[in-house]
């Protein structure tokens, strides 16, 4: 272009005449909008407000309405391009409180994670999958609450290990609970081992005893009583607390004419009890049973 020179009109957006002459530079110099003449009107030079709205950027963009994706199979991919560590994840939020996190891998240990949070992290939620030192695959599904300062946590563990061992672990609840609680081997144990509920300790021995856990203790053995007027001490295999009584029998039968014969206890302690042997012949193997607590 010679022999002439382009010549602006400039102005605020709002004195923009609704026409001009065909190339006319029209400046708004408000809003540092440059606009064209096209004898009809005016054209504004760049792309349209309303196409520019409906387009999204590559990097660093918010949208403001909803995106859809319509098509067989869809799938939303997001890859972490950081091969050593890091994870790739979708963060969902609702106003002001978190939220969502879906990750997969975290720091190649977590091989995903869908994470639940309130805004303040007082609660937590969680599904995630992972090896742990052993080399089984876990699924773990667990719950968080802080309270006073410090995080209380439940959840359910699946396990499966590289030889095919499979199991699962959960926390184990008080011994006083009465709802729907998964009874675990832990949870089991600390109930029949609890006061009132079953045994807690026991020997199958000759001589020996079970112990319920509400205190009852039952005992037994056998001895050779001894002599004529002798007196024999036996000990308990495991001591009473603070009572205890003791009964005893023999299978002995005196030959000797029409002679009786007759046996007595003594003394009975925690710890033991003294026999005394009214056997006029031989020495009789005696059977003896303890109760007490």
């Amino acid at each position: 272009m010679t022999g002439s020179s382009i010549q602006f009109k400039r102005g605020n957006k709002a004195d923009l005449p609704k026409s001009a002459p065909s190339g006319s530079p029209l400046w708004c110099e408000d809003t540092q909008e440059l606009y064209v003449g096209t004898e009809n009107g005016v054209s504004k030079i760049g792309a349209d407000d309303e196409a520019l709205n409906k387009k999204v950027s590559k990097s660093g963009d918010t949208m403001s309405g909803d995106l859809s994706i319509t098509k067989v199979n869809p799938i939303l991919y997001l890859t972490n391009n950081n091969t050593a560590s890091g994870y790739a994840g979708i963060n969902i939020q609702n106003g002001m409180f978190k939220y969502t996190d879906i990750t997969a891998p975290e720091a190649n240990v977590c091989l995903s994670r869908i994470l639940f949070q309130d805004s303040d992290g007082n609660s937590t939620g969680w599904l995630q999958q992972y090896f742990n030192t052993s080399n089984q695959l876990v699924t773990n599904i667990g719950v968080r609450r802080n309270i006073g300062s410090a995080n209380k946590d439940a959840g359910i563990n699946v396990f499966v290990g590289s030889d095919g061992t499979a199991y699962t672990t959960a926390v184990t609840p008080a011994t006083s609970a009465t709802g729907t609680h998964i009874a675990t081997c832990g949870w089991v144990k600390s109930i029949l081992s609890s006061s009132g509920n079953g045994l807690s300790t026991f020997s199958k021995a000759g001589n020996g005893y079970i112990k319920f856990s509400s205190g009852i203790i039952l005992q037994w053995g056998s001895f050779a009583s001894g002599g004529y007027k002798s007196t024999k001490t036996i000990t308990y295999p495991t001591a009473f607390g603070t009572t205890a009584r003791v009964f005893f029998s023999s299978n002995y039968k005196q030959t000797n004419g029409d002679k009786g014969s007759s046996c007595s206890v003594t003394a009975i302690t925690t710890t033991n009890f003294t026999y005394y042997s009214g056997f006029e012949q031989s020495s009789p193997t005696v059977y003896w049973f303890a109760v007490g607590y």
